[in-house]
């Protein structure tokens, strides 16, 4: 990889450092970082998503379109001139990217593209604005059989990723969707406005499960080394619900997170989970210690390494942790 695993521990991406004169600071707790933009300042500082492929490049998806990072420099891709012109109207854009490392860009508004790798572009595949004017979408998955899952405001739709003229199911009608995650091989969840519902991938039918009743979900971890479902609400805190038990856990560390969006939860080191949140920073989960603390933050008193708390992703790359800030 064209990033060295011991070189940086954390990288943020805001508007800060010109790459081309790249350096490194250490901040109070020890840890290096580097702030990261591209020198001809096409990158907005507003990070929505980001991901690493095959090749070790790192996409970051931003206000201004989609950057691809590959340890040096930083190359911008437009997705539309249209859609950059409605981007700064408020439009969202993010990126995700399948099990066989195909990269999708989309926005909130309902275009979704691919990466084309023979052109260096991304091609728009879909909007799906045009079937459905006041649609809004949040996420997307990609299933086994190469179907394409969207996360609404008007529930959950569905069409084939190979076939753009195939026809779109909609589903789960009446429930504004946020996220989706894979629970099982038969089963997604999906992180709602009503709560953690789950849903057949066969029929696209909910099941009759329910965790987080009436709270706003905006984020899910499965995490199956401890049997446990991590859901990250919009006001009402951090939710853990073992599994193996069937019970919600409510450890001591819990009333140290902050009643705001919660935006992220990562696996990271060490039995540590990293939660990033909408306005506080990033905190830091010791399993072991059943600790919580102050981790990331535009605070001095924690090193002042952010230059903005609202933490919108982050992106776990070894011993490095990405943080993109909105």
């Amino acid at each position: 990889m064209l990033l060295g695993k011991e070189y940086f521990n954390v990288i943020i991406i805001s508007i800060v450092i010109i790459l081309l004169y790249p350096f490194r600071v250490k901040a109070d707790n020890d840890l290096d970082y580097k702030h990261l933009t591209d020198r001809h300042n096409l990158m907005s500082q507003s990070i929505s998503s980001m991901v690493k492929d095959r090749d070790g490049f790192v996409w970051i998806a931003s206000r201004s379109g989609i950057s691809r990072y590959d340890g040096r420099n930083v190359k911008h891709y437009i997705l539309s001139e249209t859609e950059i012109m409605q981007d700064r109207d408020g439009r969202e854009v993010a990126i995700r990217i399948t099990a066989d490392n195909q990269l999708w860009a989309f926005t909130d508004s309902g275009k979704l593209y691919y990466y084309d790798i023979l052109s260096d572009s991304f091609v728009l595949f879909t909007d799906i604005g045009v079937v459905s004017p006041t649609v809004l979408i949040h996420d997307l998955y990609f299933d086994e059989q190469g179907y394409i899952w969207v996360a609404s405001i008007n529930g959950l739709l569905k069409f084939n990723g190979k076939d753009k003229e195939g026809k779109m199911i909609e589903t789960c009608k009446g429930l504004s969707i946020n996220c989706i995650v894979q629970y099982s091989d038969t089963l997604l969840m999906l992180g709602t406005t009503k709560g953690l519902h789950f849903v057949d991938i066969a029929s696209g039918n909910r099941v009759n499960k329910l965790l987080c009743d009436n709270h706003n979900i905006m984020s899910i971890y499965y995490d199956t080394k401890r049997n446990y479902i991590w859901a990250g609400s919009f006001s009402s805190g951090l939710f853990i619900w073992d599994e193996r038990n069937e019970k919600y856990l409510t450890p001591s560390f819990m009333r140290n997170i902050p009643s705001v969006p919660i935006k992220a939860i990562r696996e990271y080191l060490n039995n540590n989970i990293l939660i990033g949140l909408d306005g506080r920073g990033v905190y830091k989960i010791d399993m072991l210690s059943e600790t919580a603390i102050p981790y990331l933050s535009n605070d001095d008193r924690v090193g002042g390494i952010l230059k903005a708390n609202n933490v919108y992703d982050i992106l776990v790359d070894g011993r490095n942790i990405w943080v993109g800030t909105y």
